[in-house]
């Protein structure tokens, strides 16, 4: 069963079916059928995420945006 925190605030699939969800501990991103964790990370209360066509997240955790690459690596913020 895969788990990605107590709470799911937000979740995004982009147009080739990549998913990222975020939450009260992390914001991941998910394989097309959501049952395996492709990276995650911890921003902290994650409230918003999105995922764009080129695999690139932002995720919003309080007044802070997290951008991440298609690997999970933070690029900015």
């Amino acid at each position: 069963m895969l788990r990605i925190g107590s709470i799911v605030r937000d979740l995004d699939m982009n147009i080739s079916g990549a998913l990222v969800v975020c939450g009260d501990t992390e914001v991941a991103r998910l394989n097309a059928s959501a049952t395996a964790v492709i990276w995650s990370a911890t921003p902290g209360n994650t409230t918003r995420c999105a995922i764009g066509a080129d695999g690139v997240v932002a995720a919003l955790a309080g007044a802070s945006v997290s951008v991440y690459d298609g690997n999970g690596a933070l690029i900015g913020s």
